[in-house]
């Protein structure tokens, strides 16, 4: 009986981690250094919508095309904002992001689907006195130095 339960739990396990390693292999993304044109819009704001753009490096590691995840301290890690959820379905990672500063906390929701050398994406952040959304758009560029 015992036998019979740790060969269903080595299955199991078996299963799950092949689940993941092929969930984490179907991103068609090309790593490097990526072009990224965001378009904000905050409503409830007498502003026009601005848009900017700005490069960062990603990788398969490091996927999400957010500036604020990609200044890390020297362990590794961002001293105030924090990865709370990440999932990857298809060409597309789902990603929300907790950050604290002295105006309080904020949550940043993001969806990004990559196409090899292109992505598109939308950003939700929502702190405690605003909401806002950014459209993003991707290519990549070259290589990261």
């Amino acid at each position: 009986m015992l036998k019979k339960l740790l060969g269903i739990l080595i299955g199991i396990m078996f299963i799950v981690s092949y689940v993941f390693f092929a969930s984490a292999q179907e991103i068609e993304m090309k790593e490097g250094l990526w072009e990224i044109t965001t378009k904000m819009d905050i409503p409830g704001e007498n502003i026009p919508s601005m848009s900017y753009t700005y490069t960062l490096c990603l990788t398969k590691k490091n996927m999400i095309p957010y500036e604020d995840m990609q200044d890390k301290d020297e362990n590794g890690s961002k001293p105030n904002c924090e990865l709370i959820e990440y999932k990857i379905k298809g060409n597309t990672i789902l990603w929300k992001i907790k950050c604290k500063d002295e105006g309080g906390v904020s949550i940043t929701t993001g969806k990004t689907t990559y196409t090899g050398d292109t992505f598109e994406g939308i950003v939700k952040v929502k702190t405690a006195s605003r909401e806002m959304t950014m459209y993003q758009k991707g290519k990549w560029i070259g290589s990261c130095e």
